[in-house]
């Protein structure tokens, strides 16, 4: 969305130093800014963010809830469901079905205006796969542990 802008402003601070030369950072990020498979990289990490991250994140948030890790298994199931719906569907984040209503866990998704130059859909769909076989191992190894299941709604909350 911005992406002129950046590489704009780091050619103004490189033009502006007496060296006219980037520093080793400077010029990795301006590397990275010029980079297909970089800024494909980001756009996915950006809609896996929208769309699961910081939803989840604003629920755990949420004022007056007093939760911990053995309240949120509602929560992580429908998680769940909702990376294999957009396994099943990327549509929801980067098609036609686009909405903030279908798209994210709980909130607005923002897709970027640069998608349809990259090959978003396909490693959104590697990385999705990815997180749900995680997700479900974390999950498996949460919830059939000897030790929580033993532990009283008191013992829980600590």
């Amino acid at each position: 969305m911005y992406l002129d802008k950046f590489i704009e402003f780091l050619e103004f601070i490189r033009d502006k130093k007496k060296t006219c030369t980037f520093n080793n950072m400077e010029n990795n990020l301006y590397k990275a800014l010029k980079c297909n498979s970089t800024l494909t990289e980001l756009v996915v990490l950006d809609l896996y963010a929208q769309a699961i991250s910081h939803p989840y994140i604003q629920y755990i948030h949420t004022p007056g809830k007093d939760l911990n890790m053995l309240d949120l298994e509602p929560l992580h199931n429908e998680v769940l469901i909702h990376i294999q719906q957009i396994i099943n569907t990327p549509d929801l984040l980067v098609g036609s079905k686009v909405s903030h209503t279908n798209g994210a866990l709980q909130t607005y998704v923002h897709t970027p205006d640069s998608r349809s130059k990259m090959h978003i859909p396909d490693l959104l769909f590697r990385a999705f796969i990815t997180v749900h076989s995680t997700f479900q191992s974390i999950m498996a190894a949460i919830w059939t542990s000897n030790y929580l299941g033993q532990l009283t709604y008191e013992q829980n909350k600590y």
